[in-house]
């Protein structure tokens, strides 16, 4: 069982995993979906099988025979559309926004690593990994499976 200190700590890394999907950016590009539908014939390497087909107002619908692999190709959509707010949310879990980005403005960079490192981010979520159900676990080495295979095959 988890314990109440971690519940909110793995509600707010899955909302900001969830939430990676949306943006505010009113000077983003549109992305043609129509050449973003992917489908494994063949299961990766991992065994997960998924179809991801977007809908004309860009929203990824994931075809698996698995929960597994539905979640492997949910993430791939979402890396797809943003593998730049995925990685800048695991550099600043790790820590380390200022050993990528500079300092930033007013070192701003720095604050947010301090921040994140005095919290214990990244040291509490490896901490209880083994805490996580099975089913969790699964989850979520399926998610960045999704993820890793996007960045493997762009």
């Amino acid at each position: 069982m988890l314990s109440t200190k971690f519940r909110p700590t793995l509600a707010m890394t899955l909302c900001g995993l969830m939430l990676a999907s949306c943006s505010d950016n009113k000077n983003a590009q549109p992305i043609d979906l129509s050449a973003l539908s992917v489908g494994l014939s063949e299961p990766d390497s991992q065994g997960y099988k998924a179809e991801v087909r977007w809908t004309e107002s860009g929203v990824p619908h994931v075809i698996a025979d698995t929960l597994d692999s539905a979640i492997f190709g949910q993430a791939y959509g979402n890396a797809t559309l943003n593998i730049c707010t995925l990685a800048d949310i695991v550099v600043m879990a790790k820590s380390q926004r200022a050993s990528y980005l500079g300092e930033g403005e007013n070192g701003q960079w720095l604050e947010s690593d301090f921040a994140h490192l005095a919290l214990g981010v990244r040291a509490r979520a490896e901490a209880s990994w083994g805490q996580l159900s099975h089913r969790a676990r699964r989850a979520l080495i399926a998610y960045a499976a999704g993820t890793n295979h996007y960045l493997a095959t762009t």
